[in-house]
């Protein structure tokens, strides 16, 4: 018989075989595979944690509430375990709420206490949708005045996560436009980024929020050079949450071509962040550049 080895503060033993006495004739209770717990031992709400921690596998951590609440959050309610985990990555079938996911990264996870978590941006993220919005702000509002996010981290990772029809999209979306500056129409986070590379790479300065009657409207455009005959548009989930909005930007970018004649650039989030030389290289194909 193989010695086992305790897991943290859980009494949780590793193992290969399935049941067994140890030395001292405690029944141990199988979890999952290779992993144990004493079944006398306390079944608290922390040692749920440890052991879904340990289930979820390499690609998985805990999420959600837990993750909140591993995380240190007030006011979460203490109710089912939550685990997010990639899809197609669960290992084994365990009683806790496993949430598969189609855009969980290494980056969003973490280790807090000893154990894996989403990070606070992720799970905020995720819970938006099983929350109302007042509980979502004191969410947010807890992790801010802890240090555990900033609205800045918060922004840029919804920006990249949020999309048409993921749930909690616009209920995170009405949060951060109550609680950040940051998030409106004339300065958005990625516009102040799009605006360091037409500095960096010697492109004239844009008209910021340019005004143009159309279809007897009156629409504000992000960045616009009427004297080349171009305008620009910041794409980011926060202006097309929904279909509806999606909708209104094709109709209102149509009118200003019509009414204008302005040639509209659209560039997203992850290629204004990760891909500035690209951006530069379509501006180029409209716009002079300082010598």
């Amino acid at each position: 018989m193989h010695a086992t080895s305790c897991l943290c503060r859980t009494c949780v033993h590793h193992t290969s075989h399935t049941r067994f006495r140890a030395r001292n004739l405690t029944t141990l209770t199988v979890l999952g595979r290779s992993l144990y717990r004493p079944a006398n031992f306390p079944r608290t709400y922390e040692t749920q944690l440890h052991i879904a921690s340990r289930l979820c596998g390499p690609q998985g951590a805990l999420g959600l509430q837990s993750a909140l609440l591993a995380h240190g959050f007030d006011d979460v309610r203490r109710g089912r375990v939550h685990v997010v985990t990639v899809r197609g990555a669960r290992q084994t079938a365990h009683p806790f709420a496993v949430h598969e996911s189609v855009d969980l990264v290494p980056r969003d996870i973490t280790m807090v206490n000893g154990l894996v978590a989403t990070t606070p941006e992720r799970s905020l993220i995720d819970v938006a949708r099983r929350v109302t919005g007042e509980a979502l702000g004191d969410l947010v509002d807890d992790g801010i005045r802890k240090g555990l996010v900033s609205i800045e981290s918060l922004t840029a990772r919804f920006l990249e996560l949020g999309r048409r029809g993921r749930p909690g999209t616009v209920a995170m979306r009405s949060c951060l436009e109550h609680r950040s500056d940051e998030i409106g129409p004339d300065s958005t986070f990625f516009e102040k980024a799009f605006d360091r590379i037409v500095g960096r790479y010697g492109f004239p300065t844009p008209v910021k929020q340019y005004r143009v009657v159309a279809d007897e409207r009156t629409f504000y455009l992000d960045r616009a050079w009427p004297e080349h005959g171009t305008w620009v548009e910041c794409d980011s989930v926060l202006a097309h949450a929904t279909a509806r909005q999606l909708d209104a930007d094709l109709r209102r970018q149509n009118a200003v071509l019509n009414a204008t004649g302005l040639i509209p650039l659209r560039f997203s989030y992850r290629q204004v962040m990760d891909d500035p030389m690209s951006v530069a290289n379509t501006l180029a194909a409209r716009l002079p550049q300082a010598a």
